[in-house]
């Protein structure tokens, strides 16, 4: 298995639920140069508290399971 899908499997088991219990959705976009790009919709996507949710919860789960990556964004 690809460092991108056992990432995308994290996201599914892992925090995908998490975000769901906020009426929200998560999408992995790419994984670059240590960057794990994702995108945050539904209620996610328009809440004030997503940048806190992104660094505090997704973020840091993300580097803790997997030392490839340095840093998770929200792709443009």
């Amino acid at each position: 298995m690809s460092i991108e899908e056992e990432i995308q499997l994290f996201l599914r088991e892992s925090i995908e639920p998490y975000i769901a219990s906020h009426n929200g959705h998560i999408r992995f976009i790419q994984f670059e140069d240590g960057i794990v790009f994702i995108e945050l919709t539904g209620s996610c996507s328009t809440c004030s508290a997503s940048t806190i949710t992104m660094s505090l919860h997704i973020e840091r789960q993300i580097r803790k399971k997997f030392r490839e990556v340095k840093k998770v964004q929200l792709a443009n």
